[in-house]
């Protein structure tokens, strides 16, 4: 399915009249589908905040790392 990056200023209101004339179950599908998109969105949103920084560490570190926390240190 593509979707418009246009907003057409829709009302909301005849949004929701015309998804409630589908049955129950493909609203459902609807709905899904709009969760996932909006998800997607806040998450892409989300990780465009986030700074790119791979921290570099060896397996002994992350062995030792792992050690430590069990050891309660």
């Amino acid at each position: 399915m593509q979707t418009s990056t246009q907003n057409n200023e829709i009302p909301f209101q005849q949004v929701y009249q015309l998804v409630s004339m589908f049955s129950i179950e493909q609203q459902l599908i609807i709905a899904e589908h709009i969760k996932k998109q909006a998800l997607a969105a806040k998450w892409n949103q989300f990780m465009r905040t986030m700074p790119c920084v791979e921290l570099e560490l060896s397996d002994e570190e992350i062995v030792a790392e792992i050690k430590a926390v069990r050891n309660g240190k």
